[in-house]
């Protein structure tokens, strides 16, 4: 079963002056999704990236039931025929490594076929949550502790989740096309927005990416920041609600422009 993501769309529709809910295509190739064309075959491991910077002690999780939060087991999922399965531990999730790495143990999405199909992890976002004085960011002058949480996500399949994702993601849930421009800052437009931009040296586009990271850290209710900041926080403490998760990439949506030409305008063109 896919995650129902038309509920809040509404609100993204209103941001972005659109109409309508669509699935983001597979049919461009993109360097943030693997598998293209290839059926996949893996049950035990799916593996990504959490970037700003690379991240190391992120929260990641697949969002199996669409409400941006972790969601822990048991977690019963109804599937198209009807039948319902249980997840005792709940939405795979794990925490980023060095050079943010991640490996979500997925084994639990492999059904009996008398059951139905395999849940497969390409059909659900995932969310990577930065968690302040827990996460470190790589920089080149070694790693720096995240002063603030943030929240990323990534559009189904994608596996590098990056704040230039998160905008791709809603984005796509507004209704855009992935090459559509509407909306689009003039900095971004032919970017590939899913990438590993650290991997490719694109400094413009990590230029960008921090300053998107800094602006959603600013849009965290202080209550949840400092909830992620006790000492005996996992990051998978549930506080937002779903509509507010969705509110956090309208947000980010409406406010990308602004900030690109911030950027470009500080930069000068030295990135």
């Amino acid at each position: 079963m896919k995650p129902a993501h038309c509920p809040s769309v509404s609100l993204l529709v209103l941001a972005l002056g659109l109409a309508g809910c669509g699935e983001e295509s597979d049919n461009l190739p993109v360097d943030g999704r693997d598998f293209d064309g290839v059926e996949y075959s893996e049950p035990v491991a799916y593996t990504g990236k959490a970037i700003d910077g690379y991240l190391i002690n992120a929260r990641v999780w697949l969002d199996m039931d669409g409400d941006g939060q972790h969601t822990p087991g048991p977690m019963t999922i109804t599937l198209e025929n009807g039948a319902e399965v249980v997840l005792e531990a709940g939405e795979p999730t794990a925490m980023s490594g060095e050079n943010g790495d991640f490996s979500l143990d997925v084994a639990e999405l492999e059904l009996d076929p008398e059951v139905g199909p395999d849940l497969d992890p390409r059909d659900y976002p995932l969310h990577a949550l930065a968690l302040p004085g827990k996460t470190l960011e790589q920089t080149p002058a070694g790693n720096v502790a995240v002063t603030s949480a943030y929240l990323l996500s990534a559009p189904p399949g994608v596996r590098n989740v990056t704040p230039l994702t998160t905008l791709a993601r809603f984005r796509a849930l507004a209704g855009l096309a992935e090459g559509s421009t509407h909306n689009l800052p003039e900095g971004l437009v032919g970017m590939n927005l899913r990438r590993d931009y650290v991997q490719a040296e694109d400094e413009r586009a990590h230029a960008y990416a921090r300053a998107l990271a800094r602006f959603m850290a600013s849009q965290i209710p202080d209550d949840y920041n400092q909830l992620l900041a006790n000492a005996g926080s996992t990051g998978t403490e549930r506080y937002l609600s779903a509509n507010a998760a969705v509110l956090l990439g309208v947000s980010l949506a409406q406010h990308a422009p602004d900030i690109v030409d911030i950027v470009d305008a500080v930069a000068g063109g030295e990135y």
